[in-house]
């Protein structure tokens, strides 16, 4: 059965919604995750395809698909980690800190981490 894209993004607004308010994965979701200006979907840093897969809501991985309550306890402390959020809650990056690294980049400008 094929979808009109209006129920398509209900869908995808219901499973951002659930996720959001489901206590077991409130340690793990990046602080901006959520629809973006563009209708997408933000996971930290990264851009997801939330589809219907046997009704379960499931995340384009590499050339497959991942369960999306997998996809979100195996990646979000990482991106949690990795995303800085503005004090005045744009859901924007303002920090990216680069793993094995000892420095970060803060709204592009480059600050040395001290030992």
């Amino acid at each position: 059965m094929q979808h009109t894209k209006q129920q398509n993004d209900a869908w995808v607004d219901h499973i951002v919604n659930t996720t959001k308010q489901d206590p077991a994965m409130q340690g793990y979701l990046p602080q901006n995750f959520g629809r973006d200006i563009n209708g997408g979907v933000r996971f930290g840093n990264r851009k997801i395809d939330l589809v219907a897969i046997n009704e379960f809501a499931a995340v384009r991985i590499g050339g497959g698909y991942m369960l999306f309550s997998d996809f979100v306890k195996k990646f979000g402390d990482t991106e949690n980690r990795k995303l800085v959020v503005n004090k005045d809650v744009t859901s924007e990056p303002t920090a990216l800190i680069r793993s094995g690294r000892d420095m970060v980049f803060v709204d592009g400008d480059r600050v040395d981490m001290q030992p």
